[in-house]
């Protein structure tokens, strides 16, 4: 047995951020490349494919959308082409506590129970600017 070992990808990139600089965890390159060739396999891992059009009248805006993939260890911020998925991707740091009820701050017009309170730690990778396939490509080489 190696400890820890989770098969969730959540656990995984909870793990990840825990240990500290990405260079600890080189599975996390070919993780966000597969994302950004949005692999099939690694998009089978999240809830959905975040760049799939949610809807099939969705008008397609002048300007870029940025999108968010969230786990419990933090998000993977993306930023798409219009339809042929993300070019460029970067991972913030959050940490989570857990809701407390007896502040009774209102989070949002959600009317589902609050469990995590979010706050953002910062940049995980990379620590500038964003990254794109041909620069994890050529890094992975």
């Amino acid at each position: 047995w190696i400890s820890p070992y989770h098969h969730r990808l959540d656990w995984q990139m909870w793990i990840a951020a825990q240990s500290g600089r990405i260079e600890r965890n080189p599975w996390l390159y070919k993780f966000l490349l597969k994302l950004l060739q949005r692999g099939k396999d690694v998009i089978d891992l999240l809830e959905g494919d975040p760049w799939e059009s949610s809807s099939s009248d969705a008008t397609i805006h002048s300007h870029v959308d940025e999108r968010e993939v969230s786990t419990k260890a933090g998000s993977l911020r993306t930023i798409p082409e219009l339809t042929h998925g993300p070019k460029y991707i970067r991972i913030e740091k959050y940490r989570y506590k857990f809701f407390d009820n007896k502040n009774n701050a209102k989070l949002g017009d959600r009317d589902e129970p609050q469990y995590w309170i979010r706050e953002r730690v910062g940049r995980y990778f990379p620590e500038q600017g964003v990254m794109t396939k041909e620069i994890l490509e050529e890094f992975l080489r």
